[in-house]
């Protein structure tokens, strides 16, 4: 069985977005519309990461925070002309669209084995979340973890529950 999360974005203008997004290296996948003079509702994919570009109404909220995991951050920052912050788990940006969607962009710093899978006791962190709070979720020798975090503090990859500055960890 295979399960995709597919991120909706409320955009005022899909082609506006889709045009912004292209830059990220996403490309479009389909378009629909009810019929001519109704909203778009506009698919865009980079690789394996899927967004959803809505103009209807009540689709998704503004400024709506979407974690995206590239292989080099580098080069998008480079290409956008911002600066990469160094993170506990990942080296990552932050960049807004044209619709006030915020795109925090990074590349793991976690340990992988050869075969791409975590190496033992290290965590992979999800981030999502709204001005600086974030829920942070992960596994940590296949325990699952679930958490709390702030952007000031972060949160470190293998810090054992309640051993984190400003972050409670729930295993």
């Amino acid at each position: 069985m295979t399960t995709d999360v597919i991120p909706i974005l409320h955009v005022a203008d899909a082609a506006v977005a889709a045009t912004w997004y292209r830059r990220l290296g996403f490309v479009v996948e389909f378009e629909h519309r009810f019929g001519p003079g109704f909203p778009a509702y506009v698919g865009i994919r980079r690789e394996g990461a899927q967004i959803h570009l809505s103009e209807h109404e009540g689709d998704a909220r503004p400024d709506t925070l979407v974690y995206v995991w590239v292989d080099d951050v580098a080069e998008l920052a480079a290409l956008l002309g911002v600066t990469v912050e160094a993170a506990p788990w990942a080296r990552e940006i932050d960049v807004v669209d044209p619709d006030g969607n915020r795109l925090r962009i990074g590349t793991s710093t976690t340990v992988r084995d050869t075969d791409g899978q975590l190496g033992a006791g290290t965590v992979e962190m999800l981030v999502a979340g709204t001005g600086d709070l974030s829920l942070v979720a992960g596994a940590r020798g296949g325990t699952p973890l679930v958490g709390v975090a702030t952007r000031e503090r972060g949160v470190a990859p293998g810090v054992p529950p309640g051993d984190a500055d400003g972050v409670t960890v729930f295993s």
